[in-house]
């Protein structure tokens, strides 16, 4: 029996042929891929910053010329997933933050401590007409005539004196 020539349907024949996939160059591929670096004798993954063409030192366990790099993936992946689990098993003590002092509290019960009132600026004596300037004083007594001192200068003084007496006339 003579067979029957194959015709596609019609809703293959009306729908497009996918695009065919781009192709991208290998040297943009190598330059978006990660460089790692690694210790060989402890595993730790290690910043750039200690390895270069001539020298290299592990921070972590402070070996000498022992850091490896690829393009793209962990040089030695067992060798970074031990050194994970010894630090998850061990981890390196952080030093404890400073304790800030708590201000101290009064005790209960107990007198408050009293301070003596200190003056400072310019005083005189109304009896002995001395002008006197202080800086944490104590007592507002002359040391000539030990009469009380006043706040304000001489002139201030005898000027308020005079208008007084001249209010009285």
């Amino acid at each position: 029996m003579p067979r029957k020539p194959r015709i596609a349907s019609r809703i293959a024949q009306k729908t497009p042929s996918p695009p065919a996939p781009s192709v991208k160059r290998l040297s943009t591929l190598r330059a978006t891929r990660e460089v790692y670096y690694q210790c060989t004798h402890c595993g730790g993954l290690v910043d750039p910053a200690f390895f270069t063409n001539y020298e290299s030192w592990c921070p972590h366990c402070e070996d000498e010329d022992c850091i490896a790099w690829q393009e793209g993936a962990i040089p030695a992946p067992t060798l970074y997933g031990s050194w994970i689990y010894k630090q998850k098993r061990n981890p390196t003590p952080t030093p404890d933050p400073p304790k800030i002092p708590q201000p101290l509290k009064p005790i209960k019960g107990a007198s408050d401590m009293k301070r003596a009132k200190t003056h400072s600026g310019i005083f005189c004596c109304p009896k002995c007409y001395i002008e006197f300037e202080l800086t944490m004083e104590m007592s507002l007594k002359c040391d000539t005539c030990s009469g009380p001192l006043v706040k304000g200068t001489l002139d201030q003084y005898c000027v308020d004196e005079d208008e007084s007496e001249d209010d009285n006339n």
